[in-house]
Protein backbone atom coordinates (compact mmCIF):
# COMPACT_ATOMS: atom_id res chain seq x y z
CA UNK A 1 0.00 0.00 0.00
CA UNK A 2 1.32 3.43 -0.88
CA UNK A 3 0.88 7.01 0.18
CA UNK A 4 -1.83 9.08 -1.45
CA UNK A 5 -0.31 12.44 -2.35
CA UNK A 6 -1.01 15.58 -4.35
CA UNK A 7 1.72 17.05 -6.55
CA UNK A 8 2.37 20.60 -5.43
CA UNK A 9 5.30 21.38 -7.70
CA UNK A 10 7.52 19.84 -10.39
CA UNK A 11 10.93 21.47 -10.89
CA UNK A 12 12.90 20.54 -13.98
CA UNK A 13 16.69 20.96 -13.85
CA UNK A 14 18.21 23.90 -15.70
CA UNK A 15 21.02 22.85 -18.03
CA UNK A 16 21.77 26.41 -19.10
CA UNK A 17 22.75 27.39 -22.61
CA UNK A 18 25.03 24.34 -22.87
CA UNK A 19 22.04 22.01 -22.91
CA UNK A 20 22.41 18.40 -21.86
CA UNK A 21 23.80 15.28 -23.44
CA UNK A 22 21.12 13.09 -25.00
CA UNK A 23 21.97 10.01 -22.93
CA UNK A 24 21.51 11.86 -19.63
CA UNK A 25 18.37 10.84 -17.75
CA UNK A 26 16.66 14.00 -16.55
CA UNK A 27 15.32 13.79 -13.00
CA UNK A 28 12.77 16.34 -11.85
CA UNK A 29 12.38 17.40 -8.22
CA UNK A 30 8.78 16.67 -7.25
CA UNK A 31 7.20 18.22 -4.17
CA UNK A 32 4.14 16.37 -2.89
CA UNK A 33 1.67 16.69 -0.03
CA UNK A 34 0.67 13.53 1.85
CA UNK A 35 -3.14 13.58 1.67
CA UNK A 36 -3.51 11.82 5.04
CA UNK A 37 -1.00 13.72 7.18
CA UNK A 38 -0.49 16.98 5.28
CA UNK A 39 3.27 16.37 5.41
CA UNK A 40 5.34 17.67 2.50
CA UNK A 41 7.37 15.03 0.64
CA UNK A 42 10.18 15.67 -1.85
CA UNK A 43 11.22 12.98 -4.31
CA UNK A 44 12.76 12.67 -7.79
CA UNK A 45 11.14 11.28 -10.93
CA UNK A 46 12.27 10.89 -14.52
CA UNK A 47 11.03 13.82 -16.60
CA UNK A 48 10.15 11.62 -19.59
CA UNK A 49 8.18 9.19 -17.44
CA UNK A 50 6.14 12.03 -15.92
CA UNK A 51 5.26 13.21 -19.45
CA UNK A 52 4.38 9.68 -20.60
CA UNK A 53 2.07 9.20 -17.61
CA UNK A 54 0.59 12.71 -18.06
CA UNK A 55 1.45 13.55 -14.44
CA UNK A 56 1.31 17.26 -13.70
CA UNK A 57 1.15 19.72 -10.82
CA UNK A 58 -2.17 19.38 -9.00
CA UNK A 59 -2.56 15.66 -9.82
CA UNK A 60 -3.12 13.04 -7.13
CA UNK A 61 -0.70 10.10 -7.24
CA UNK A 62 0.20 6.96 -5.32
CA UNK A 63 3.73 6.98 -3.86
CA UNK A 64 5.66 3.94 -2.57
CA UNK A 65 6.15 4.29 1.20
CA UNK A 66 9.66 2.81 1.25
CA UNK A 67 11.23 4.50 -1.82
CA UNK A 68 8.94 7.54 -2.30
CA UNK A 69 8.78 6.58 -5.99
CA UNK A 70 5.64 7.79 -7.76
CA UNK A 71 3.78 4.65 -8.78
CA UNK A 72 0.83 5.95 -10.77
CA UNK A 73 -1.68 8.74 -11.21
CA UNK A 74 -4.96 8.43 -9.30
Amino acid sequence: MGIKAKILRIDEPDFGCEGREEEVVVLDRVTLKNMDTGQEIITRAEDGWLYQQDINEGDCVEVAEDTLKILYKK
